[in-house]
This record gives structure tokens, sequence and C-alpha cells, in this order.
């Protein structure tokens, strides 16, 4: 996400190894495993391990996304299809928050960051079907975002 952050989840087995990503602009460290990845745009990386004189490279793309897609409507019936929010690319907002309101302005979600998707509920019992009002905080320069969640059962 534009304005947002993901650690890459490399792996590797060994010792004594060192690290070089390439190219380094967008990462919190060219020389770890597991960067934090803040690129402005698309861009490939490549990693170099090495032990010795034995080297392995291999490669990951960091996708750019403008906005988070955020679903207007899910459907905490249990069914496993749509039971909770889930905001795609949401998670890369390490500093944000999420608040979610009912009709009369009572907060009755708030999350920061927004890691678990919300389940239609408030204290653990199932909030009425409706429409519900967000406001999402990347708290990273970008705008805010706010608008509409309808909950069907």
């Amino acid at each position: 996400m534009l304005g947002g952050e993901k650690r890459i989840d490399a792996t590797v087995i060994g010792t004594n190894l060192k690290f070089k990503w390439s190219p380094s602009e967008g990462l919190s460290s060219d020389s770890v495993l597991d960067p934090i990845a803040k690129p402005t745009k698309t861009t490939r990386y490549v990693l170099t391990v090495s032990a010795e004189s034995c080297s392995i490279v291999s490669e990951v793309t960091v996708r750019v996304h403008e906005n988070p897609v955020i679903p207007n409507v899910f459907s905490p019936n249990g069914d496993q299809k749509n039971d909770t929010w889930n905001i795609k690319y949401l998670e890369t907002f390490a500093e944000g928050n999420i608040s979610i309101f009912n009709r009369y302005g009572q907060k009755v979600f708030y999350a920061s960051p927004y890691t678990t998707p919300w389940d239609g509920k408030l204290n653990g019992t199932d909030l009425p079907v409706g429409v519900y009002y967000y406001i999402i905080e990347p708290n990273n320069g970008r705008k805010k975002y706010t608008g509409s969640v309808t909950i069907l059962r």
C-alpha cells in the first residue's frame, strides 16, 4: 500500500550467512534477512545470500497499491463466506487505526492497527443488520478513508 509498510518474510537455513538486498531503496536495511519494505512504487527486490565461497540469489516483488480495497458489505452469519470485514492491504498501515460507528454515532469497534478483521460484534454480541460508518486513519501522511459498511445476515 502506498504509504504503508510490510516486512519481507524471507527464510534461509545456515550459519555465518551474509545478506544483500538490491535495490536498497525503500528497505529498512539491505543487509538483514527480513527488512521492512516501504517502496513508493512496485519494486522487484533481489536477495543474495552468501556463505564462504557459495551464494544463492532469490527475488521478491513488493507491489504497491494506491488504496486499500474496502468492501461495503459483509455477512457474519457463520457460513464461512464473508463472515468478517476483510479490508485488503490495510495491514500495511502499521501505525493506522480504524473506528466503526453505528447510526447513532456510538463507537462499536476500534483497532490499531487493523490486524484482525471485524466480525460484526460488539463485546462478543452480534450487532444488528444495518449500515455502519467507518473512519480509517493511516497516520502516515495519507488522507483518511471514510464510508459505510452494511452488515447482512
